[in-house]
């Protein structure tokens, strides 16, 4: 085919892509896409948007534009205008996702709390359980002491009462002698020595008898200090007896606090074990709407830069300030891109509209950028609706060639080898979940990489809704 024939065929296929976005955007009924697209070749409309014409980088090189080099992009039907609507249900399902987390968190800490509550009761049953069988020991060695006293008391009555045998024996024995010296006396000189006798009879039964009170008066004293000890040894006994019930009532109560405290805690388990699982199943469905959500996000922006024109290399050289992960910066040249027609002029003012990726974000919200191959192989952002610290977009950084473990970056290795990457990456320091699809040229090199991403913090997500 020569190569005005090839022109013509060109343009009669974005006439009909792009007839076909513009009833849609403007609500037009199917059959109009078909007459936008003959009067936009008879010249009759345009079906471009009115443009002013593109500032040239203040660092650009002068000289003409070469024929585009468009990347071949496959033909998909054209976009259809979406609104925010599945990034709002993503953001919603990662906030919930936070608050399964912070429940699963605190279940782990009741748990814990319960273990430690279960641990001093039961060192508290420990300590009651020593304390009662002390007190009961206690209270058997008390009773054992009343019995001894009360046999003690018994003896010393025992005692007494033969005392008080021996006393009326030396009475006795007091009175015989008196009547045998009275007739000792009346005998005369024969019943002498038996008044001797009688005599000394009378003095030891005397001294018998003062013996016997004496002993009787200790045996007294024995008994009284044996009965004031006997009514301290049943009040003491009785005390441990009440020591004792009480100690009973609260080996009880820690027996019942304990057992409540088991079933709570077997719940509490229980339930702890239902919300990491619910939050193990909710950060999978996170994860699974943020790559549905990205693999969505990056068919649109795909289609959205097929229908538009593709991303174009042209022959005019620019000057770019890259800046390297390390913060440092460098300038380097490069050809000139153009993204539907467009040429891509460095914009760092999120004020100003920044040529495919707000649209891309207008569709279906996220971020995306566009990064273009340097002649040294980096990947440099040219166009980025994502936004730095600094309230600027961020534009002229690279794709870092490395993760912050130091291992290679996997999004890079993999759109460098020609593959499409999609899953977590830390985008400039934040955690994105992104999605990177390669762009290739005539030859197949990839000179380009097109990029859609969702912040991926919860937490940050639940603050910016």
């Amino acid at each position: 085919m020569d190569p005005a024939a090839r022109r013509t065929a060109l343009f009669a296929v974005a006439a009909t892509a792009l007839a076909t976005v513009a009833a849609g955007l403007l609500g037009l009924p199917s059959w109009a896409a078909p007459v936008l697209a003959l009067l936009a070749g008879a010249g009759v409309v345009s079906l471009a948007a009115p443009r002013s014409a593109p500032t040239p980088a203040p660092d650009a090189a002068p000289g003409p534009v070469r024929p585009a080099v468009v990347v071949p992009l496959p033909r998909r039907t054209p976009p259809p205008r979406v609104t925010g609507s599945r990034e709002d249900a993503v953001r919603d399902v990662a906030a919930l996702s936070t608050a399964a987390d912070d429940v699963a968190e605190r279940f782990r800490s009741a748990t814990d709390a319960l273990g430690a509550l279960r641990r001093a009761g039961d060192e508290v049953a420990g300590g009651a359980a020593s304390v009662s069988g002390s007190t009961a020991t206690a209270l058997e060695s008390a009773r054992s002491a009343a019995t001894r006293v009360d046999d003690l008391l018994a003896t010393s009555t025992r005692i007494g009462d033969v005392t008080g045998l021996i006393a009326s024996i030396t009475d006795q024995t007091r009175t015989l002698a008196l009547n045998a010296t009275i007739e000792a006396a009346r005998a005369g000189d024969a019943g002498r020595g038996f008044a001797v006798v009688a005599g000394e009879v009378k003095e030891l039964a005397l001294a018998t008898a003062r013996a016997a009170q004496s002993i009787s008066q200790q045996v007294g004293e024995v008994q009284d200090g044996t009965r004031a000890a006997a009514a301290a040894i049943a009040e003491v006994t009785s005390l441990l007896g009440e020591v004792a019930a009480a100690q009973d009532g609260v080996l009880e109560a820690v027996a019942r606090q304990g057992a409540a405290s088991g079933a709570i805690g077997h719940d509490v388990e229980q339930a702890a074990r239902g919300s990491v699982t619910m939050a193990e199943l909710v950060a999978r469905r996170v994860e699974s709407e943020q790559r549905a959500f990205c693999e969505s996000a990056l068919e649109v922006a795909r289609d959205l830069l097929a229908s538009s024109g593709g991303f174009a290399l042209g022959e005019r050289l620019v000057d770019w300030q890259l800046t390297e992960p390390s913060g440092e910066t460098r300038t380097v040249r490069m050809p000139v891109v153009s993204l539907g027609g467009v040429e891509v002029v460095r914009n760092d003012d999120p004020g100003r509209p920044s040529v495919y990726v707000d649209d891309v974000k207008r569709l279906v919200g996220g971020t995306c950028s566009v990064f273009q191959r340097t002649p040294d192989g980096a990947m440099m952002r040219i166009a980025s609706n994502l936004v730095g610290p600094n309230g600027k977009r961020i534009v002229g950084a690279v794709l870092a060639p490395t993760t912050a473990a130091g291992t290679p970056n996997p999004a890079l290795t993999a759109v460098l080898e020609g593959r499409t990457y999609i899953g977590e990456a830390n985008v400039l320091g934040t955690d994105y979940y992104t999605a990177y699809a390669p762009l290739h040229d005539d030859d197949g090199s990839v000179v380009g990489v097109l990029y859609v991403g969702l912040l991926k913090q919860a937490k940050a997500l639940v603050g910016a809704s």
